[in-house]
């Protein structure tokens, strides 16, 4: 199926970001919306985005682009769609109605999309007669800037439906991940809320907020601390979306601290005040300080989050590589989750999901039968040589000293705690050999010493 004319429905920031991302692939756009002055400021946003990069030197002349845009009022802009990309308002009646509409407007080929984060596509679906012809597309904020998106199979979309959306990501400039099955929150949010909950629990327990924030920065090394995350998505989107995936059956106990939040309209870094004071509204960036990163595990902060990951994986939901894919472009994380879950070893990840269930009495810490299998099979990650993947491993002992080679890690670890790894001789004698050994692993890039 060749796409050329291209319709967006929504010209709020997701609808004028895909519109402008379409039209710089050079095809034919239109924005339909019912607002007037809403149209207006996107295509002022257009324009100032194109400017901008006209004067970096990435595009020729801005107009050229500018001018593959129209705009309109009128729903019947689809009757000429190849492609139709629906993003207004998170309501499930209101774009139920506009896709029942749009069914009988636009031509029987032309496929419907649909910008939901967490709203089922197959209801959705349900509200045309070409439920074959309908996809989740859902693009990550800014559109212009995030290089993911997610592309959701419903139940009747058809393969044909799949690989056109995957040309047309691609065509565009963005990499993707494919969700196989239809599942509240798909993949990046469903996981997203994961961490969320954890970490307001850990609040909850006690710490502070930027102690769970600097543990993830420093520790983890991810761009933001979750609370700076939860502020910038806006707390109020969080919950809404929350209480979305709990009605489609997500498991999982709500967090006090996001609905206290929520409560007081402290919404995030838009109104000034969320889990941080902001000087004014708009975005800014907090100051996290390392040295309250160390009372905190990480593995505690992330076994929910690899948990659901577990699932996803053992429901032919979504792909390991996808899911590294999803976190590493969709979230900017340093390293893929799965590998971050070999890293820490797939046994205490169990362990610090046993540990919170028998504390909570939750049952959504209860570990995924896939991490039971991998520890029941030692794939315990780098430190087995096999986890989620597979890895260099070997291991040399020098006296009470052991060398591990995981990956391009090496371990050093003492083993004399009956003697409290006394500094003697013999102890000495084998630090200065396994160092050594380490030294000369030419691969080796990080090195731990305990």
């Amino acid at each position: 199926m060749n796409i050329q004319n291209v319709v967006v429905f929504g010209a709020g920031t997701m609808g004028h970001g895909i519109a402008e991302i379409s039209a710089l692939a050079n095809y034919d756009v239109t924005i339909v919306d019912v607002d007037e002055d809403v149209i207006k400021k996107a295509l002022q946003k257009i324009e100032w985005s194109l400017k901008k990069l006209e004067s970096k030197g990435k595009i020729g002349d801005y107009k050229d682009v500018l001018s593959k845009i129209n705009t309109t009022t009128d729903v019947n802009a689809a009757k000429d769609a190849d492609y139709v990309i629906e993003a207004i308002v998170e309501k499930f009646e209101i774009k139920s109605e506009l896709f029942r509409k749009l069914d009988k407007i636009a031509k029987p080929e032309c496929i419907f999309a649909t910008n939901t984060s967490t709203l089922p596509i197959s209801e959705l679906a349900k509200a045309t007669n070409r439920e074959d012809r309908f996809i989740g597309l859902h693009f990550f904020n800014p559109p212009t800037l995030m290089p993911l998106v997610e592309i959701i199979k419903g139940v009747k979309t058809s393969d044909e439906t799949l690989e056109v959306t995957k040309s047309f990501a691609k065509s565009i400039g963005k990499d993707f991940v494919v969700v196989k099955k239809d599942v509240p929150g798909f993949l990046v949010n469903r996981i997203n809320l994961r961490v969320f909950i954890e970490a307001t629990r850990l609040v909850e327990d006690g710490f502070d907020i930027e102690e769970v924030d600097a543990t993830a920065k420093y520790r983890l090394g991810m761009p933001m601390g979750i609370f700076e995350v939860i502020d910038f998505s806006g707390i109020d989107v969080v919950y809404y979306a929350s209480k979305v995936m709990k009605a489609r059956g997500f498991n999982f106990v709500e967090s006090k601290l996001i609905e206290e939040k929520f409560k007081a309209k402290e919404f995030g870094m838009k109104v000034g005040k969320g889990f941080y004071d902001y000087p004014k509204a708009g975005y800014f960036r907090v100051k996290v300080r390392r040295d309250k990163a160390y009372r905190i595990s990480p593995v505690k902060l992330m076994a929910p989050a690899i948990n659901e990951a577990a699932w996803l994986i053992r429901n032919d939901v979504a792909s390991k590589e996808d899911i590294e894919k999803a976190m590493k472009l969709g979230m900017n994380y340093s390293i893929g989750l799965l590998e971050m879950a070999d890293n820490f070893g797939i046994d205490r990840v169990v362990n610090a999901l046993n540990e919170k269930a028998k504390e909570k009495g939750f049952d959504e810490y209860k570990p995924d039968e896939l991490l039971l299998k991998m520890v029941e099979e030692n794939k315990l990650g780098k430190k087995s040589g096999e986890g989620f993947f597979k890895w260099k491993f070997k291991k040399q002992c020098f006296g009470y000293i052991s060398y591990e080679k995981r990956d391009k890690t090496a371990w050093i670890v003492m083993e004399r705690e009956e003697k409290l790894n006394a500094l003697d001789r013999e102890m000495w004698d084998g630090l200065h050999k396994a160092l050594n050994k380490a030294e000369k692993d030419e691969d080796v890039s990080y090195r731990y010493h305990w």
